[in-house]
């Protein structure tokens, strides 16, 4: 069974694109463009991990939901994303903060590195 991941992000463009990219890793993803639709995808579909833009258009940003995730669906591996310089955002303990441009093949490492870690 192919792992699923939920990718959290209000630019449509960059959620296709990284949903297509993780496909073509072999991962099943499915989009969401802000914390109302991610959180009613995660109430009704499983996910092995989430990537969630901290900055998410609407009264929620990315940590916060990342927080309201995790009480549906404790210890879900997931890592924020952020355009902003380093040391603006505080990541919760042991969630990984990547800035965008990322890679993909290193995004997707450091999600699983926290499963295999756990």
């Amino acid at each position: 069974m192919k792992r699923s991941v939920l990718v959290v992000d209000d630019n449509v463009y960059l959620t296709r694109a990284t949903a297509q990219a993780l496909e073509a890793q072999g991962l099943q993803a499915c989009g969401a463009m802000n914390a109302t639709q991610a959180l009613k995808l995660v109430a009704t579909q499983e996910f092995d991990g989430a990537i969630i833009d901290v900055d998410l258009k609407g009264r929620v940003d990315g940590v916060e939901l990342l927080a309201a995730i995790r009480e549906l669906r404790p210890g879900l591996c997931a890592v924020l994303t952020t355009g902003h310089e380093p040391g603006v955002v505080d990541p919760p303990e042991g969630v990984m903060l990547m800035r965008k441009p990322y890679r993909m093949s290193e995004l997707v490492a450091a999600m699983f590195k926290q499963d295999a870690a756990a």
